[in-house]
């Protein structure tokens, strides 16, 4: 037991096992350190970054930019910076069809591997993290973030507690006049004469006695310009319909 203890071949598999975990351990702590650094709080602008926004100023223009225009190229980096981030706080990258096109073809690039298939290049950039460094991603998350800064937003419902207390402070903006709905039967004087006031009394009786619903009721007086029914009227309604 003790000699196969000592032969070089097992030393060599157990140096090698405690590499392989002590490598494997290292990137997962790197990765780890990684996601946390990914989206940092503080947006600096570096002197580097300030120098590429002159010569692009310099390339579009042909010329410097004073202190005022090179302020302005600032905020708008930091303003696009800060549509990127929330753009990947907000998970838009994922499952973007342009998002992912782009990095199947980046990857596609990159890889040596030709049997691999779209899912497989997707899935291997984002283990790279490519999707945080390609610069067309990040002007198409850019410009979703813009999309939906501009899009209407969607109000919040109203609960009935609120609605109670705004009846309460206001009950005279939300109230309604009594409305009602009904049948007449029109008697003209002009055709009647002095018999309209016997014949309203005759008829009223004779109503009541059949027990005559609306149509029936309808059908035993005159004709009336507006019809005989009226549906949800107020009192101001019914004055300016009947006088």
């Amino acid at each position: 037991m003790k000699d196969w203890l000592r032969l070089p071949a097992l030393h060599f598999l157990l140096i090698g096992g405690l590499l392989f975990a002590a490598d494997a351990w290292w990137r997962r702590a790197s990765r780890a350190g990684e996601v946390q650094a990914e989206v940092p709080k503080t947006i600096v602008i570096s002197a580097a970054e300030i120098a590429q926004l002159r010569r692009q100023w310099y390339a579009q223009s042909g010329r410097l930019p004073d202190p005022g225009e090179l302020r302005a190229a600032i905020d708008h980096a930091i303003d696009e910076e800060v549509l990127y981030r929330e753009a990947l706080a907000r998970e838009l990258d994922r499952d973007d069809e342009v998002v992912r096109q782009r990095l199947v073809s980046v990857m596609g690039f990159l890889s040596d591997d030709e049997k691999r298939d779209a899912t497989a290049l997707y899935r291997a950039a984002l283990e790279l993290g490519l999707d945080r460094n390609d610069l067309v991603v990040r002007r198409h998350l850019v410009q979703l973030m813009r999309l939906l800064a501009r899009r209407p937003e969607v109000p919040r419902p109203v609960t009935d507690a609120e609605l109670v207390a705004l009846l309460e402070r206001e009950p005279e903006r939300w109230q309604r006049p009594a409305e009602v709905t009904l049948t007449h039967v029109f008697l003209s004087a002009s055709r009647r004469g002095s018999r309209v006031d016997r014949d309203a009394r005759d008829l009223l009786e004779r109503l009541l006695g059949e027990h005559a619903g609306a149509d029936r009721a309808s059908a035993l007086g005159d004709p009336f310009p507006l019809g005989t029914e009226v549906r949800h009227a107020s009192e101001r309604d019914l004055q300016r319909i009947f006088g």
